[in-house]
């Protein structure tokens, strides 16, 4: 990350340079400071763009990087040899660094030591070193951690010594990872004291850096077991900046000081941080305090936690002997029988007579609700049976189940609200494909669209509802095999309303349909879709010539300016 920030302002610092000088780009040469490289500011946008890339697909990025060439190349490789390492590849990255020219080969060596110094893999450091011929470096702060793991300390404490006299003229940066080294060294008032320095500092440049090694500095302080100067320090913090300190409380298991740190967040972050200290705590097997927490989360949360605490019960196979209390914690017999289907949804496959067990009880509360109370979630829990059905070999199924339950959800779909209605036939179609019914599956979803274009002012359906409901119906189409219907209803969603296309891409890659994912992807998208893209790269590599051919689409998608600017992605 540190490589793409500098990259950026140097393409920011060309990009002034050219403004003031009124000259042409291709004329330019970019002059590196602390490198011989020399490059042009399409060059630049280049390398930040394989930078950028490289946090998101690494195979990617090096596709992107081969076509550089000169120095431009040189430069680019040197930050992507970690990517190699990263994939358990170290044979490729000492390959890589044999291409290097004298200078940038220093570059990738110091980033590879400093890779497997951070995740405290100095023995492979040293093996690397080995491998590649070369002497311990001459960063002390990465020189120092090569000598202790060579049991050379006196080495290591004599060279932290004389870092420790200069720390006065160091950047925070410089003071966490020299605090570390002090840690490591069981300098422990020696690595106090510069983190202290550090903190002083990250004050004093707040306003610009906004906290930048903030992380790093928390971390250290938790590793040396100085909670309460974390705490300190969070309660000093605005509050944006909070959640990083809170997290490290609820990683030390000091789940009151954390909560005590909450008030006054987001409230995605409070509620993702509640989820965190939430699973801290069932992984501590601390289920007094895992409960007092679960009652005082907003009802949004609840049935989230309350699905996960009674899937740790099922894990420690205690879940017969806790359901009566899990059954308690939820604040509505709505909620206990959403509890239940969700619980017989994530057992089915694996534990199916527990999820029998499970669905016949939901069925049992739906029952006892009033009959205006019972159409959607009866509704689930027919769905639920008949999917239990589907599960089975045709000749095993009970077809007088599967029609009398088909009719009930149809007489239920009669009472809902359009909202409901809509969706619900989505879910129906589903249901429906599973069963291997087809052009029954079809026709509802037909059915969907047909009643959402006639929807009016009495529908209560607002175009985010509609956008909504679209989405679900064209994710079903592909489920169907029907791409060309899918795109249909994609293509009446209005443009204002498509704010987020992850889940949409996810889809076309998991049906195979990558080279429309290909088309879809833009620069607002693409972090937001790293998994799908490496199944997207993953299947483009089964497909030998056509995986070739949309390879190559895709790298030219990724290759284009057109790509990368905003105005285009928000077109």
């Amino acid at each position: 990350m540190e490589i793409f920030i500098a990259l950026l302002i140097i393409a920011i610092i060309v990009g002034v340079v050219i403004f003031i000088s009124g000259r042409e780009p291709g004329d330019l040469h970019l002059n590196l400071q602390g490198s011989p490289a020399r490059i042009t500011l399409d060059e630049a946008k280049q390398v930040n763009r394989v930078t950028y890339l490289q946090l998101i697909s690494p195979e990617l990025a090096r596709a992107l990087a081969g076509k550089l060439q000169g120095d431009a190349w040189q430069l680019v490789q040197s930050g992507l040899c970690v990517s190699w390492l990263n994939e358990g590849r170290q044979d490729a990255a000492l390959q890589l660094l044999g291409k290097l020219d004298p200078h940038h080969r220093g570059v990738a060596l110091s980033n590879l030591l400093r890779h497997l110094i951070e995740a405290g893999e100095e023995r492979q450091a040293l093996e690397l070193l080995a491998q590649s011929g070369d002497e311990l470096p001459a960063q002390p702060l990465l020189r120092v951690p090569l000598l202790r793991a060579e049991g050379r300390l006196d080495e290591a404490r004599a060279e932290l010594s004389e870092l420790d006299a200069y720390k006065g003229d160091a950047d925070v940066l410089h003071l966490t990872q020299l605090a570390r080294q002090q840690r490591e060294l069981e300098q422990r008032d020696a690595a106090l004291h510069s983190l202290d320095l550090a903190w002083q500092l990250m004050q004093g440049s707040a306003a610009v850096d906004e906290y930048l090694g903030l992380d790093a500095l928390l971390a250290e302080l938790a590793a040396l077991g100085e909670f309460s100067r974390l705490q300190a320090i969070a309660e000093q913090l605005p509050v944006a900046q909070r959640p990083a300190a809170i997290a490290e409380l609820i990683r030390a298991g000091l789940f009151e000081q954390a909560r005590a740190l909450l008030q006054g967040l987001a409230q995605y972050q409070s509620e993702s941080l509640q989820e965190q200290m939430f699973g801290a705590m069932l992984g501590r097997d601390q289920l007094i305090q895992a409960e007092e927490l679960l009652g005082q989360v907003t009802n949004a949360q609840h049935t989230t936690l309350l699905v996960r605490l009674a899937q740790w019960h099922i894990v420690r196979g205690s879940f017969e002997t806790a359901a009566a209390g899990l059954q308690a914690h939820a604040r509505s017999p709505q909620e206990r029988i959403d509890l239940y289907l969700s619980l017989w949804k994530l057992q089915v496959g694996e534990r199916p007579e527990l999820a029998a067990r499970l669905l016949d009880q939901a069925e049992g509360w739906v029952a006892q609700l009033t009959e205006d109370e019972q159409d959607d979630l009866r509704f689930f829990v027919l769905d639920a049976r008949l999917s239990t059905q589907s599960l089975l070999p045709e000749r095993q199924r009970t077809s007088y189940e599967i029609r009398r339950g088909l009719e009930e959800m149809e007489r239920l779909l009669q009472g809902m609200d359009s909202y409901s209605r809509i969706a619900n036939l989505g879910l129906l179609a589903r249901l429906l494909h599973q069963l291997g019914r087809a052009e029954d599956a079809l026709a509802k979803l037909a059915q969907a669209r047909e009643l959402l274009s006639r929807s009016g002012p009495q529908d209560d359906l607002e175009d985010l509802d509609k956008a909504l409901l679209l989405e679900d119906i064209a994710t079903t189409y592909l489920q169907l095999q029907r791409l060309d219907l899918a795109l249909a209803a994609r293509a009446e969603i209005p443009e204002s309303e498509i704010f987020d296309e992850r889940d949409w891409i996810a889809a076309l890659i998991e049906h195979d349909h990558l080279q429309q994912a290909i088309e879809t992807l833009d620069l607002r998208t693409l972090f937001a879709v790293a998994a799908p893209l490496a199944s997207l790269t993953g299947k483009l590599a089964e497909l030998a010539e056509q995986g070739q051919a949309l390879r190559g689409q895709l790298l030219a998608k990724l290759s284009s300016d057109a790509f990368w600017e905003p105005a285009a992605s928000a077109a």
